[in-house]
């Protein structure tokens, strides 16, 4: 997955080794970044579903703020996994 830099906004491939460590080194300005910063200032809890059932289903990831996709599967089975950053999370329609 990637994610863009807090400080330059470049995006930022992640390795399974950022993902594992939360934090990542920006190859374009040299920031370290938490990659679940965004995560820690929204409330706990599952993930709201935009558009629940329609075509542009999504819910925004807890871990990167990334507008994820939302599948009629996943929607039913209460999971999604951000494409960007890799992280599974909790979601709602409600």
């Amino acid at each position: 997955g990637s994610t863009a830099c807090p400080q330059c906004r470049a995006s930022v491939k992640l390795g399974q080794r950022q993902v594992d460590a939360g934090s990542f080194q920006c190859p374009h300005c040299g920031t370290v970044a938490d990659i679940a910063a965004k995560a820690k200032s929204k409330a706990e809890g599952p993930a709201r579903i935009r558009d629940a059932g329609g075509p542009n289903a999504a819910a925004d990831c807890p871990g990167c703020g990334a507008a994820v996709p939302i599948a009629f599967d996943d929607a039913k089975a209460g999971k999604a996994t951000c494409p960007q950053c890799w992280r599974s999370f909790e979601i709602s329609a409600g």
